[in-house]
């Protein structure tokens, strides 16, 4: 049984224009996903965080083709290599 988003129908429950929306697509071709039998389990127990390929939060593509969108990862890696 499905529940619904308790009176926040018009902003969430389903993957419409103007709703908000945090997805993740994933590469299911990797082979520590193979063979797949049953696409959920082996999403649960298989998967990584190197299968995201985009993330979406909120309708805003934060990383989009495993590029980030909103960081300069360059950056990031720079200042962390600094910190020591």
């Amino acid at each position: 049984m499905v529940q619904k988003p308790c009176g926040k129908e018009h902003l969430i429950g389903s993957i419409k224009e103007g709703k908000l929306a945090d997805l993740i697509l994933l590469d299911l071709s990797d082979i520590m996903l193979q063979p797949i039998h049953d696409v959920f389990s082996d999403i649960v127990y298989n998967a990584k965080g190197t299968n995201v390929i985009t993330t979406i939060v909120d309708g805003n593509i934060l990383m989009e083709h495993r590029k980030l969108n909103t960081l300069n990862e360059t950056e990031i890696i720079k200042n962390c290599k600094n910190i020591f």
